[in-house]
């Protein structure tokens, strides 16, 4: 049973291998199921290969010895393997989809397939009457990187994931297994979408520090430092906030999230100079500060007039332009 839902890109690996393309293959499918049981690897696919096929090239004189017909080995083969929908369960909130899955995926599995049965206990196998071809359906489609041929594992995330935890366990386990293969099998990260991710943490970072400090120096020039305080703490405050109500809503930093966060940034400054002005103008007119902070907020937001003709903003000079 497959969980269905909406799924990201994180980083693709190409694993590349100057071997015939069955054994590359092969291989993918092997590293791509060691993958899968590290905790903090949830999707993993297989790209770079044409669709798979098994060729069974029967002989004649197997068949006449045996007595069977090219269909009946065909029905056989068919009869035991299968990849059917077996039915849905649906919910409130998710649909599942359910399928029996008992395919033969490899030349050895496929000459393991019981032909004949006879009386006694003795079996005729695929394998005693057919030459089974490993290939692919189109010898054109290929992929290679630096010159080799390639399989590329694409690792994939549902929306609760991290996609910069789940590119650190990617990368512990590529050192893991490149100490048990051979040389000539390397790992290369491409398509990295989480280098998108730490461009904008990098920079909500550098906004945030930069914005302390430029506020902190203008409040601290025109007001002084006590006002100066409150003003760059409410930064920090409102993000921790902010993070705590994320977490528990379920929402990863990713890259919504944080463009709303940049956009905060912004929106979140120019307000606490205003306010911090406005309750400084309160204050002057000989208010407790509790007070001042209450009558200075609600004139920032109703926008009343008192407020914008005696702010301090509003005695600052102006300037006309003419055409």
């Amino acid at each position: 049973m497959k969980e269905l839902e909406r799924t990201q890109d994180v980083v693709t690996v190409a694993l590349s291998a100057n071997i015939p393309k069955p054994e590359l293959k092969d291989l993918a499918e092997s590293i791509k199921e060691r993958m899968l049981r590290v905790p903090g690897i949830p999707l993993v696919s297989i790209e770079g290969f044409s669709k798979r096929q098994f060729q069974i090239q029967l002989a004649q004189n197997k068949l006449r010895l045996y007595g069977i017909s090219l269909q009946s080995v065909a029905t056989i083969v068919a009869q035991q393997n299968l990849d059917l929908p077996t039915g849905e369960i649906l919910t409130a909130k998710r649909d599942y989809q359910i399928r029996f899955n008992d395919e033969r995926r490899s030349p050895k599995e496929l000459q393991d397939l019981v032909i004949i049965k006879g009386e006694h206990g003795n079996e005729v196998r695929l394998g005693d009457i057919a030459t089974i071809i490993d290939t692919f359906e189109k010898a054109e489609d290929k992929a290679t990187y630096n010159n080799m041929p390639t399989a590329f594992l694409k690792i994939r995330k549902n929306s609760k994931d991290d996609s910069l935890r789940i590119l650190e366990q990617v990368k512990n386990f590529i050192q893991q297994e490149k100490q048990g293969l051979p040389e000539q099998v390397s790992f290369n990260l491409t398509q990295d979408f989480t280098s998108i991710v730490e461009d904008r943490i990098a920079l909500l970072i550098s906004n945030a520090w930069q914005g302390l400090l430029l506020v902190f120096g203008v409040m601290w020039l025109f007001f002084g430092t006590r006002y100066a305080f409150w003003v760059v703490m409410g930064l920090p405050v409102s993000f921790l906030a902010s993070a705590f109500i994320l977490a528990q809503w379920g929402i990863s930093i990713n890259m919504l999230s944080m463009v709303a966060l940049l956009l905060a940034l912004g929106i979140l400054m120019d307000d606490a100079i205003v306010i911090s002005e406005s309750i400084g103008k309160h204050i002057s007119l000989g208010k407790t500060p509790v007070q001042a902070a209450i009558d200075g907020t609600m004139a920032v937001k109703t926008g009343s007039p008192y407020f914008c003709e005696s702010s301090f903003w509003a005695s600052m000079p102006k300037f006309a332009a003419k055409a």
